[in-house]
């Protein structure tokens, strides 16, 4: 009996693994998409002003913050994501050392 439910714990929490892995790949697709995005539009800008002017500067000002902003917040999200991984990879080793042994 409670081996069924030790099996059934860890086919769950490797689903939840494999989750929080997935999610982490993502939110680096994310950020790297940002960076990319941002600094084509920073190229766009610096063409459609003709050159280094002032508002050119107040433009980069404004799309360096905001990629700032969105870096930390995805940083802090992949930081929250692998917090909770690491938690799940330790219920599994668990799991597996109780089996190891046990049988």
């Amino acid at each position: 009996m409670a081996s069924d439910y030790l099996l059934k714990e860890y086919g769950v929490c490797h689903e939840q693994l494999r989750f929080y892995d997935d999610r982490h790949s993502d939110i680096l697709k994310y950020l790297f998409s940002l960076t990319s995005l941002v600094a084509t539009a920073q190229f766009a800008v610096f063409k459609f002003l003709q050159g280094p002017t002032s508002g050119f500067f107040a433009c980069q000002a404004i799309l360096s913050f905001i990629v700032f902003i969105a870096s930390l917040l995805l940083y802090l999200a992949m930081l929250q994501n692998r917090l909770y991984f690491v938690f799940t990879a330790r219920q599994i080793n668990a799991i597996r050392d109780f089996f190891i042994r046990t049988e």
